[in-house]
């Protein structure tokens, strides 16, 4: 793995991990509150398949700068634009986004066609916001994050390891959170956190999704560790995404929202399918 720090401007550089040895195939993007560094299992299975990857910090996140503003779509991928111009752009990339990466990376074949081959959605991007709350004052008073003020950092860590995580998946899980005096304080800051809220709750899959023109799958945790089995006919609901969107869906058996993080070797495997068929697409 090689840890790079890109600068995007004067203002704001975005943090990234390498695997591989040549131009990266597949850009791992993590979701709200999160970091690269959930990546790293699934990027080391990449790599004994010999796939190369890049993961990012997203800007607010993980070791990437933190500014008070730019947490709207457009500016976030013209942040990963400028990290992946520092390769081979003349090759598509398989994007890869989990949870609000997942609608990042839509959003971002939508801006950057020319640099995306496939896109896997992972328990997120899928679903639009609007359907399921009436309004943003709703989404913003429901979704607002825990302020962390005075948190132990070994209370949180025990609590969190409680989960069944082992001792790596911990130490990624971890990596959302500076150890600051003892006390945890997360990489994203509230006002931050709530301008990317915001963005999610605008972006509409319905519209991003069905023109294009790439292959799409998106694997969804198990609607009984899921939220968003809450919908009237979760079912139904699945089919009409998968035939509306022209996006192969599945469910992983016994997997949380995490599930890049709980079920790194599927994830990979899930990857060189979809990097398979997008090189056959691409002839």
């Amino acid at each position: 793995m090689k840890n790079h720090l890109v600068e995007i401007s004067g203002e704001v550089s975005i943090a990234t991990s390498q695997y591989g040895s040549s131009d990266p195939e597949v850009v791992l993007i993590h979701g709200l509150a999160s970091n690269r560094h959930m990546y790293d299992l699934v990027a080391e299975e990449l790599e004994e398949m010999g796939i190369a990857s890049i993961s990012i910090d997203q800007r607010g996140h993980g070791d990437s700068s933190k500014p008070d503003s730019g947490y709207d779509h457009q500016t976030i991928s013209n942040d990963v634009a400028a990290v992946l111009g520092m390769y081979d752009t003349s090759r598509p990339k398989l994007l890869v986004g989990q949870s609000w990466g997942g609608a990042m990376v839509g959003d971002f074949a939508t801006k950057y066609p020319e640099l995306v081959s496939g896109l896997i959605l992972i328990d997120g991007g899928v679903f639009d916001l609007k359907d399921r709350f009436a309004s943003w004052e709703e989404v913003s008073e429901l979704l607002a994050p825990p302020r962390f003020t005075g948190v132990s950092f070994t209370d949180l860590e025990g609590r969190i390891a409680s989960g069944g995580w082992s001792e790596r998946q911990l130490s990624c899980i971890m990596d959302n959170f500076d150890n600051i005096g003892g006390r945890a304080h997360p990489h994203l800051a509230f006002d931050n956190h709530m301008q990317i809220l915001r963005a999610l709750y605008d972006y509409t899959p319905s519209k991003v999704l069905p023109p294009l023109e790439v292959p799409k799958l998106a694997l969804l945790a198990d609607r009984s560790n899921s939220p968003l089995a809450n919908f009237e006919n979760y079912e139904g609901l699945i089919e009409e995404i998968s035939s509306k969107y022209e996006i192969e869906v599945r469910e992983i058996k016994g997997a949380r929202h995490d599930l890049h993080l709980q079920f790194p070797i599927e994830t990979a495997a899930a990857i060189r399918e979809m990097l398979i068929k997008t090189k056959v697409k691409g002839k």
